[in-house]
């Protein structure tokens, strides 16, 4: 008897502990057979929080929807930021059988309206308790559809063949046509039926066939009016959304959508993001007009990290095996801003990339122990028509707006932490026709690691001035073309000690530099090889080996007669064989 007991105990326990442990996981109505056609659709549709069982743990699959229903149903599918003031609803609600204070789905409605998703039964009337047909469901989404400017892929082609085609309401003909085309309706020579009462499991199905055809879709328009796209992960659900977070979550969403190539337009004035955005492989952004984008300053990130967030979580990238195809593209005519104000981090951090360009964008206020443009690891990476401008109190002396570092944990020159730090420099880096004004300086490394020279780096027709500590700084680069770029007013010109200069060189080898233009500054050119001193703060440092500078007669010549130079206090090229020595002439 006791040995029942104990056992009864014991299986009571474990049921009551099982049942914990299964808290979060999806219920399974118990009025929907595994059989039913539309089974599929209603377990997403609950997994996804578009729609719930009733306390009775009961889908009630045919039971049919009112209006209003499918509107609250349609808010959560979109990922709706529903969050208005009673005030507010009372005075801009339009339709006068609603009671925008006190009604449960008075918010949604709301939503709906200024989305234009809904019409009205007439000009003034909604009629929310009216049963839902299949005829109005289909203008619904097609109205959300619009709403969110997906451009759905067609994979239906030719007219819809419904033998009841005449029955289809005017108004609803052209959005069945068209969810037809994208595959949210099927036809097989049968009916549509489009004035029968919608039910349940009809809304289940319709909903995740769109969802599965906006996960198809490669293009968006980033608007204030954007939400983040339906997935069956709802991020209002886990707590996640709100107005601070949108910006984020709408563009990751867009980015996080498909493998293939995902093309975003952003068309907003001002964009605020909370944190990080992820960019992947296969995505390409532009920007229609000159937005601004501004973090909130609440805390310090990068803004936007070129890597897959998720595959991150499962092990570090290694050489160029990072993510790759990717474009940052501003309109000419009016580029788009980036200020870093406030966020003591950098905007663009890249780390084992490749084939990135990132053109006419406009990046402001440089601030604190940092960079705009983080760059470790990486090759084929393209900067065009950019413009770098201006630091704020905090900003180290010699920090660059473009750093090309190498992921090496002794130097810790790379703190994006899915880096296996595995010793990888940058190769074939073009950066061009950029604009760098009043920061400490505007291109180069200050780290390096022996065995890991940057390569093929091409730096040229660049305007540069203003620049607290040099204009560009070489340190361990191998062929490296530093060609027509104007560098003025750097340093103190004022200060004879100033050390002030317009390239910085710390081991080159096989170096083309020609026909760069120096104004108002201490020195043209400094050379000394790539060394660290005994001092340094790591150790470890002070054991790797000293790169010395390789430079033939004629590339001696090339550097010394390409050379425009304007007050100039020391205008011959300096030398020396080693950090501790004296500079002297070249």
């Amino acid at each position: 008897m006791k040995k029942r007991i104990i056992l009864v105990v014991f299986f009571m326990v474990f049921v009551f502990f099982s049942q914990q442990a299964n808290a979060g996981e999806i219920n399974i109505p118990k009025d929907v057979s595994e059989n039913d056609w539309a089974y599929g659709s209603i377990i997403t549709s609950i997994k996804a929080n578009w729609m719930e069982l009733s306390p009775d743990s009961n889908f009630y699959p045919n039971k049919e929807m009112k209006r209003s229903e499918m509107i609250e149903t349609l808010a959560k599918f979109s990922n709706a930021l529903i969050d208005f003031s009673s005030e507010e609803q009372e005075i801009n609600g339009k339709f006068m059988d609603v009671n925008y204070k006190n009604d449960s789905f008075a918010a949604s409605l709301y939503w709906a309206e200024k989305k234009k998703i809904v019409n009205g039964a007439n000009d003034s009337t909604f009629k929310p308790n009216s049963i839902l047909t299949r005829a109005q469901m289909i203008v619904f989404l097609d109205n959300y559809i619009k709403s969110q400017n997906f451009q759905l892929p067609d994979i239906n082609h030719g007219e819809i063949n419904f033998q009841d085609r005449n029955e289809i309401p005017s108004y609803a003909i052209q959005s069945v046509e068209r969810l037809y085309k994208v595959g949210v309706i099927s036809s097989s020579n049968s009916n549509f039926n489009p004035n029968d009462n919608c039910t349940r499991k009809m809304c289940a199905s319709f909903l995740d066939k769109l969802q599965k055809s906006i996960k198809n879709c490669t293009a968006f328009r980033f608007t204030d009016q954007s939400e983040p796209i339906p997935s069956i992960s709802n991020i209002k659900h886990e707590g996640e959304y709100s107005k601070k977070t949108k910006n984020r979550l709408v563009l990751q969403s867009y980015l996080d959508n498909t493998s293939r190539k995902t093309d975003v337009n952003i068309e907003m004035d001002n964009i605020t993001f909370d944190d990080t955005i992820y960019v992947p492989s296969n995505t390409k952004i532009n920007f229609s007009k000159n937005t601004e984008i501004r973090t909130l300053g609440e805390k310090n990130f990068p803004i936007f990290v070129f890597a897959d967030k998720e595959r991150i979580k499962e092990s570090k990238y290694e050489k160029y095996e990072g993510v790759s195809d990717i474009e940052f593209i501003g309109a000419e005519s009016s580029p788009p801003t980036i200020n870093n104000m406030g966020n003591k981090n950098v905007v663009f951090e890249m780390g084992h990339a490749s084939n990135v360009s990132i053109q006419q964008i406009r990046l402001t206020n440089m601030y604190g122990n940092t960079h705009f443009i983080e760059l470790a690891a990486s090759k084929d990476i393209k900067i065009i028509g950019c413009s770098f401008v201006s630091h704020t109190i905090g900003t180290k002396a010699g920090k660059e707006a473009i750093n090309l570092d190498v992921p090496d944990k002794n130097t810790e020159g790379f703190p994006g932490k899915y880096s296996s730090q595995d010793n990888t420099p940058n190769i074939n880096i073009l950066i061009q026709a950029n604009i760098f004004e009043n920061l400490p300086s505007a291109i180069g490394t200050h780290m390096f690691t022996p065995d890991s020279p940057h390569a093929n780096i091409v730096v040229r027709d660049n305007y540069i001035k203003n620049c607290t500590s040099h204009g560009i700084g070489i340190y361990n680069w191998i062929s490296p073309i530093i060609i027509n770029n104007h560098i003025e007013n750097i340093g103190n010109p004022d200060d004879k000690n100033n050390p002030g200069m317009g390239i910085k060189i710390n081991g080159v080898i096989d170096p083309k530099i020609r026909d760069n233009v120096f104004i108002k500054m201490n020195y043209t050119i400094r050379i000394s090889p790539a060394e660290y001193s005994k001092n340094v703060s790591n150790p470890v440092l002070s054991t790797y080996r000293k790169i010395n500078n390789e430079i033939d007669l004629e590339q001696r010549m090339e550097m010394i007669n390409g050379m425009y130079i304007l007050e100039v206090r020391y205008p011959r090229i300096m030398i020396r064989e080693s950090i501790y020595d004296e500079y002297k002439n070249f």
